[in-house]
């Protein structure tokens, strides 16, 4: 998913680049300053996010060891571990998408930025040809 965005951004990068020479360039360099504030800011979230989850990963893969570790000293509690495990591993599952599901609305408002973009580079083009026609 993130691939596809990158390359979308990239096309509509290279169109804003190729049609810059044309007598909108005010309007064009405003598109592409308003696309790369959403990209970086969904980057920015993302590593964010992504840092957080490895920090959760790290901290629970950690009580895991510590959990395995009790269940090799104590035999008898191993259910009881396991359970504990179970539980831990259903909460970090439910941390992890609550942090992914932060990123949708970033997603969704780069996706529009870029769909927008494209219509007014269209515009722009289309206006372009018509004086040039003239």
């Amino acid at each position: 998913m993130v691939g596809r965005l990158a390359v979308g951004f990239l096309v509509v990068l290279g169109l804003l680049l190729s049609f810059a020479s044309n007598g909108q360039c005010q309007s064009k360099d405003e598109l592409l300053k308003k696309l790369d504030q959403v990209k970086g800011e969904y980057y920015a979230k993302k590593y964010e996010i992504d840092n957080k989850v490895r920090i959760l990963s790290r901290d629970w893969h950690e009580k895991e060891l510590a959990t395995y570790a009790k269940m090799k000293a104590d035999p008898t509690q191993v259910q009881a571990l396991k359970a504990e495990l179970w539980a831990g591993a259903k909460e970090l599952a439910k941390q992890k998408k609550d942090l992914f599901n932060q990123l949708t609305p970033l997603r969704k408002e780069w996706y529009q930025t870029r769909m927008d973009a494209e219509k007014k580079i269209a515009e722009i083009e289309d206006q372009a040809s018509q004086q040039a026609k003239k």
